[in-house]
């Protein structure tokens, strides 16, 4: 359950891109049990590239490795192209720690990025801190 906003607040808009539907699950348990949140989720990067293009969200959430696109090309493309999120905090997950290991993901266009299994306490004070900015 999503705690309530405030008086004259409204649910942060999230979309939520991921494949595999235990980590959708646990990162949104972990968000919406601690801040106020509408999701927006999503199972394949197309999906997730033709949300962030058509709609405005406060923060948006994809994992590395969905097929067809990848969550780091969609971040890429969503920052240098003419989106509605151009601007929006992004967090890219992954479970691939090889990659990371041997600096192959490039992570700069992300705003954050997360290792599997997800941190569920650095996760909320982060997105917290990213929503109260906006």
């Amino acid at each position: 359950m999503s705690k309530p906003a405030k008086p004259g607040d409204s649910a942060a808009k999230v979309l939520l891109a991921d494949d595999d539907e235990i980590a959708r699950s646990i990162i949104s348990d972990v968000l919406s049990a601690a801040l106020s949140v509408e999701f927006t989720m999503v199972t394949d990067g197309r999906q997730a590239l033709v949300s962030a293009l058509s709609q405005r969200f406060d923060l948006l959430i994809f994992d590395r490795n969905m097929d067809p696109i990848k969550g780091d090309r969609i971040i890429r493309c969503l920052r240098t192209g003419a989106s509605p999120n151009r601007e929006a905090p992004m967090i890219l997950t992954t479970a691939e720690l090889d990659h990371v290991r041997e600096g192959s993901l490039h992570l700069a266009e992300a705003s954050l990025y997360m290792p599997k299994p997800i941190d569920a306490s650095g996760l909320i004070k982060w997105v917290s801190r990213s929503l109260a900015l906006q």
